[in-house]
C-alpha cells in the first residue's frame, strides 16, 4: 500500500528537467528571468522618479526651466508607461500572452527610459559648472549602479540601459574639452566598462541560482526514494544498536567520571549551532555560570568581539579538516559581566572524513599572567605619568610613519613640543604641580589628534607628535601641519586649573616634514628638535619648522655653550658702563653691562651669549659676578668726590631671580662689599615680574628694606597694567629705547611716552629713557616730563678705565 501511495505521488512531480527535458529547462528560466524583472520594477520606477526630481530641482539654476520641465515630463510620461506594463503584467502573466512578449515589453520601457536619461545627460549639463557638472555624473552613476541591481536578470536589458545612459555624458564631457571634463569623462568611461562587468557577472550568478532552484526541485523525489531505502536500513540497524548500547553506556560512565574529575574546564559543545551540550563543573567555575545554566548558552555569546573571527575561523579550518586542534588565548564574558583571559584548546569529536558534530573545548584561566604581561608592556612602551607612548614607542611609530610614508608617497610630520618656562613651574609650585600641568598637557595633545596619530612623551616636558597621510605636494604638507601645530598652540595656552590654582602656559614647536626613509630616525627627531629651539628664540608660544641652516646655527650654539663655560673660568668676561645724566647734562649715575672678549672670536654681542647662559643656567654664576664688580665699583666711587653719589644699575635675569636664595646672595654680596645699598639699582623687567607677582614682590620688598633701589626695564612692551605697577616697590620706570627712536617722527609712539611718563609722575616714579640718540629726541622728552637720559648722545658702554678718564675729563670742562 505504501509503495502504491509512492508511485501515485511520483507520477504528479516535475520530471528532472536538467537531465531529461532541456527544453523545459530553458523555458522555466526565462519564466523566472521575466518573473523577477518585472518584481524589481516598482522600487526602479520610484528611484527613477526621486532622482529625476532631484536632478531636477539641484539644476534649476543652471539649465533653462523649459528644458528641464520638457526632460522631467519625458521621464515621468515613461515611467508611468512602464507602471502600466507592470499593472497588465501583475493582471495577465498567467494569460495567454507569450513570456517572450512580455520580456520585449520590458526591454522596451528599459530602452526607453535609458534614452530619457542619455539624453538628459547632454540636456542637463551646465557649461563651466564643474560641480553641477559632477553632480550631474554623480546621478547618472548611481542610477546605473542601481540598474546593475534590477535589471542583472536580464543581459540585454541592463548593458543596453548603461551604455544608453552613460556614453552621452562621455560625449558631452568630450565637448566640454576642459582638462577635468576630459578626465570625467575617462572615469565614466572606466565606470562603465567596470560596472558592465559587473552586471555580465551578477546575471550569471543569478541565471545558475535559477537553474539550481529548478534542479533541486527534481532531485526532491530522489530523496524521498532514499527516506525509504533509509527507513529499511534503520530496521536493521536497531539490532545492531541494541547489542552495542550496553557497551556504550559503559563507556559513558567511564567518560563521565574523567570529564567531572579533570582540574581543567571542559565542555563538549555542538559544533553546528555552538551551543554547550556538557560542562564540566571547573568550566563553569571559571566562568561563574553553573552547568545547568551554561546549557542554555552558546559558545558564540561569551567570546569578546574582538576574538570572536578569529575563533570561527578555527573551527571552519576544523569542520574542513585541514587542522586537527587548535590552541589560542582568547577573552571569555563571565556571568558578571567581566571579561577573563583563557587559554583553549579545540579538539573534534569527529573521525577524520566525517561529518562534523561536536567538539571539545578545554580552558584553563590565564588572566593573572595576562595582567602581568600587561604591566610589562605599559612599563615598556609607555610613559607611566601621561600613559602615552614612551620613546621606545615613539621611535617603533616613527619607523612605521617612514614605510606608510614611502609605500603611500603621502608626506608625514614630526612635531616636538616643548613647554615654555615649566621649570619655572616646578621651581616655585612643586613637582606635583608640574606633573598635573603634563598629565592635562598630555590629554589636550590627544584630543587634537586624529586615533591615526601618535602622541608621546619623550621625557621632561618634552612631546613629540607623529601626524600621519599628510598632502604629497610639500607645500600644502606645511599648511597641514601648521595647522595643527597652531592647534595645539592655541590649546596649550588655554588657562590650566592645577589645585585650585591658574596656571596660564605657553609651547614652543619645532616641525619635520619627511616622505621617504631617506633621512634616519635619529636625524628626523633631531632636526624637528632643532627646529623647536628656533622657535624658543624666536620669542616663544610659537612654532618654526626645519631648515638645515637651524642645525648648523645648533651645532654653533652647542660649542658657544660649552666655550661660555670655559669663559667664566677664564675671566673673558669685561664689565661695560653706560652714562646716565639728568637734564642738565650731568653724570648721575650708570648701568653696567655685560661683554665677552673671546680670544679668537672677538667682541661677542650679549644678544648671542645671553639666551645661551640663560638655557644652560650659567646666567645664576655669571650674575653674581656681575653683581659683586659692581658693588665692588660704588665701594671704590666712594672715595672719590665726583662719583659718591652715582647709583649702579645692575640687570637681573629671571632665572637669577627666582633662585630660592637670591635675596640672601645679593644682601651677603653686599656685606662683603661694604658698598651703600642705596647706590644699587636693580633692573627687571616685566615679563620676569608677572611670572609670579606674589613672590616677586615679596623679594622685592625684603631687599628695598635694606635700602636698594629697583626700575622696570623695558617698560611698554610687555603686559603693562596700573594693577600691577602700583603694587611694586619701585623706584624708577625706564622707557623703552623702541618707543624712543621714533617719537620725533611717530605719533603713536609720541602718545605712549608721554602715557608712560604721566603715569610714572602720577604714581611718584622717577623716569629714564634709554636709547636717546637725538638732541631732539632729548628736547622732547624733557617738554613731557622725563628728565634722565641715557643713549649714545651722552656716550656709548665702555670699559670703566675709559669711563673715568671721560668722567675726569668732563668734571674738568
Amino acid at each position: 500500500m505504501a509503495v502504491r501511495k509512492l508511485k501515485a505521488h511520483h507520477m504528479t512531480q516535475p520530471k528532472p528537467l536538467s537531465s531529461s527535458n532541456p527544453n523545459l529547462e530553458f523555458d522555466a528560466l526565462k519564466v523566472e528571468h521575466v518573473h523577477l524583472l518585472y518584481a524589481n520594477l516598482p522600487l526602479s520606477l520610484g528611484a527613477n522618479l526621486v532622482l529625476a526630481l532631484i536632478l531636477v530641482y539641484v539644476q534649476r539654476l543652471v539649465i533653462d526651466p523649459a528644458v528641464l520641465f520638457g526632460w522631467f515630463i519625458s521621464i515621468s510620461m515613461v515611467s508611468l508607461w512602464r507602471a502600466v506594463l507592470m499593472v497588465r503584467w501583475r493582471r495577465n502573466r498567467k494569460g495567454d500572452i507569450s513570456i517572450l512578449l512580455w520580456r520585449f515589453r520590458f526591454r522596451g520601457g528599459v530602452i526607453a527610459s535609458a534614452l530619457v536619461w542619455g539624453v538628459g545627460g547632454v540636456l542637463l549639463f551646465p557649461e563651466g559648472d564643474i560641480p553641477h557638472q559632477v553632480f550631474l555624473s554623480f546621478v547618472l552613476a548611481g542610477l546605473s549602479a542601481g540598474a546593475v541591481t534590477s535589471l542583472s536578470v536580464d543581459r540585454l536589458s541592463v548593458l543596453s540601459f548603461l551604455l544608453l545612459t552613460l556614453i552621452p555624458l562621455i560625449v558631452r564631457f568630450g565637448i566640454e574639452g576642459s582638462e577635468i571634463s576630459l578626465a570625467m569623462g575617462v572615469m565614466t568611461t572606466l565606470f562603465l566598462i567596470v560596472i558592465s562587468q559587473n552586471a555580465s557577472r551578477t546575471a550569471r550568478t543569478i541565471h545558475e541560482n535559477i537553474k539550481l532552484r529548478i534542479e533541486a526541485s527534481a532531485r526532491e523525489e530522489a530523496l524521498q526514494e532514499g527516506k525509504i531505502r533509509l527507513q529499511q536500513l534503520n530496521q536493521n540497524l536497531e539490532q545492531l544498536v541494541a547489542k552495542r548500547t550496553s557497551a556504550l553506556r559503559e563507556s559513558e560512565a567511564r567518560f563521565r567520571f574523567l570529564f567531572e574529575q579533570v582540574a581543567v574546564g571542559v565542555a563538549q559543545i555542538d559544533t553546528m549551532t555552538g551551543r554547550f551540550v556538557r560542562v564540566n563543573q571547573k568550566y563553569a567555575d571559571i566562568i561563574g555560570y553553573t552547568p545547568t545554566e551554561m546549557l542554555v548558552l552558546d559558545f558564540q555569546s561569551l567570546i569578546h568581539p574582538d576574538d570572536l573571527k578569529a575563533s570561527l575561523a578555527n573551527v571552519e579550518r576544523l569542520k574542513a579538516g585541514e587542522i586537527r586542534e587548535f590552541e589560542m588565548e582568547k577573552r571569555l564574558f563571565c556571568k558578571n559581566g567581566r571579561d577573563i583571559w583563557v587559554k583553549l584548546t579545540v579538539s573534534p569529536m569527529w573521525m577524520r572524513g566525517a561529518k562534523p558534530d561536536y567538539h571539545i573545548v578545554v580552558i584553563q584561566d590565564i588572566t593573572g599572567h595576562k595582567q602581568a604581561e600587561e604591566q610589562v608592556h605599559q612599563l615598556a612602551f609607555y610613559d607611566s605619568l601621561t600613559r602615552l607612548p614612551n620613546r621606545r614607542l615613539f621611535l617603533d611609530r616613527l619607523q612605521q610613519a617612514q614605510v606608510h610614508s614611502t609605500r603611500h608617497k603621502t608626506n608625514c610630520a614630526i612635531l616636538f613640543i616643548d613647554l615654555d618656562n615649566f621649570k619655572t613651574l616646578n621651581d616655585t609650585r612643586g613637582h606635583d604641580v608640574g606633573d598635573l600641568l603634563l598629565i592635562e598637557v598630555a590629554e589636550r595633545l590627544r584630543s587634537s589628534v586624529r586615533s591615526s596619530d601618535t602622541v608621546a612623551r619623550l621625557g621632561g616636558d618634552e612631546f613629540v607628535v607623529i601626524i600621519e597621510g599628510l598632502s604629497e605636494d610639500t607645500v600644502p604638507a606645511a599648511g597641514q601641519a601648521k595647522d595643527i601645530g597652531e592647534k595645539f598652540l592655541a590649546s596649550i595656552t588655554q588657562p590650566f586649573k592645577l589645585q585650585e590654582f591658574e596656571y596660564h602656559g605657553s609651547s614652543s614647536i619645532g616641525i619635520r616634514l619627511f616622505r621617504d626613509g631617506e633621512t634616519s630616525i635619529d636625524d628626523l627627531l633631531k632636526h624637528a628638535d632643532t627646529a623647536m629651539y628656533q622657535a624658543k628664540t624666536a620669542g616663544r608660544n610659537t612654532l618654526c619648522f626645519f631648515d638645515p641652516s637651524m642645525q648648523i646655527a645648533l651645532e654653533m650654539r652647542t660649542t658657544m655653550a660649552i666655550e661660555l663655560r670655559q669663559a667664566i673660568a677664564r675671566q673673558q668676561f669685561k664689565l661695560h658702563y653706560q652714562r646716565q645724566v639728568n637734564a642738565e647734562g650731568t653724570v648721575v649715575g650708570a648701568e653696567v653691562l655685560l661683554r665677552w672678549q673671546h680670544p679668537e672670536r672677538g667682541m661677542i654681542s650679549p644678544m648671542v651669549f645671553i639666551p645661551i647662559a640663560e638655557e644652560t643656567g650659567l646666567i645664576v654664576p655669571l650674575g653674581k659676578w656681575v653683581l659683586q664688580m659692581a658693588c665692588a665699583q660704588l665701594k671704590q666711587w666712594e672715595h672719590d668726590p665726583d662719583t659718591r653719589n652715582f647709583q649702579l644699575a645692575v640687570n637681573i635675569s629671571a632665572r637669577q631671580f627666582r633662585q630660592l636664595d637670591f635675596v640672601d646672595e645679593v644682601l651677603e654680596v653686599l656685606r662683603k662689599s661694604e658698598a651703600d645699598p642705596l647706590k644699587l639699582k636693580l633692573e627687571l623687567t616685566e615679563s620676569l615680574v608677572l611670572q609670579d607677582i606674589v613672590h616677586s614682590i615679596e623679594k622685592m620688598e625684603i631687599l628695598c628694606n635694606a635700602g636698594i633701589r629697583f626700575a622696570l626695564d623695558d617698560f611698554g612692551t610687555g603686559h603693562s597694567s596700573l594693577t600691577y605697577l602700583k603694587r611694586l616697590p619701585l623706584e624708577q620706570i625706564k622707557i623703552d629705547q623702541s618707543f624712543v627712536n621714533d617719537i620725533a617722527t611717530d605719533p603713536s609712539d609720541e602718545i605712549i611716552v608721554r602715557t608712560i611718563i604721566v603715569m610714572s609722575n602720577s604714581l611718584g616714579m622717577k623716569v629714564i629713557a634709554e636709547g636717546v640718540e637725538t638732541e631732539d629726541q632729548r628736547d622732547f622728552l624733557a617738554r613731557n616730563g622725563c628728565y634722565t637720559y641715557q643713549g649714545y648722545l651722552f656716550g656709548r658702554p665702555m670699559p670703566i678705565e675709559d669711563f673715568q678718564k671721560l668722567l675726569s675729563q668732563f668734571q674738568k670742562i
